[in-house]
């Protein structure tokens, strides 16, 4: 029985300095704000050993979870945001000024992620920076203008019957 308790020990003393502010630097497996959650980057991508972590107070009032010591950021942050788009419905623009598909093979950018909520005009926003070999992640809720907005793509009656006019009838059925 004391051998039990002795090897214990050292657990019981971690977990009793994380649960009085210690610091683990473990990352977290969902980015939380309020009611509203989405996967981590190291929920939906597997990192390379040696990556390292650190979660700070973000601007206006969000947090910051910086990953430091990736091989690749860009290639990280890409397979990150596709699995968003993917499985959780996020919409992901390059920035809020550009309707543009982000560069990820850029040696830093930004992109955000935004996963619309319902019954609101706001969106649960994940503004994504990286560089050579770290990425930010820093997790907020904006208004919903913060994206850009898509052009609408509609044609007009004359486009539509000079369309189907140069359509083959083998096309048409």
């Amino acid at each position: 029985m004391k051998r039990a308790i002795k090897l214990a020990a050292p657990l019981l003393a971690a977990l009793i300095l994380s649960a009085c502010g210690g610091d683990a630097k473990e990352p977290p497996q969902s980015y939380v704000l309020g009611e509203n959650s989405l996967p981590s980057l190291n929920a939906l991508v597997a990192l390379e050993d040696g990556v390292e972590f650190e979660q700070t107070a973000g601007e206006e009032g969000g947090t910051a979870y910086r990953y430091t010591q990736l091989s690749d950021a860009g290639k990280v942050v890409a397979e990150y945001t596709q699995a968003l788009e993917t499985d959780y419905d996020c919409i992901i623009a390059a920035d809020s000024d550009s309707s543009s598909a982000p560069d990820y093979s850029a040696d830093s950018g930004q992109v955000l992620a935004a996963q619309e909520l319902e019954d609101s005009d706001q969106v649960f926003l994940l503004t994504i920076q990286w560089e050579e070999n770290a990425c930010t992640i820093t997790a907020s809720l904006a208004e919903q203008d913060v994206l850009p907005q898509q052009e609408e793509q509609s044609m007009t009656l004359a486009q539509a019957v000079e369309l189907i006019r140069r359509t083959p009838l083998s096309v048409l059925g």
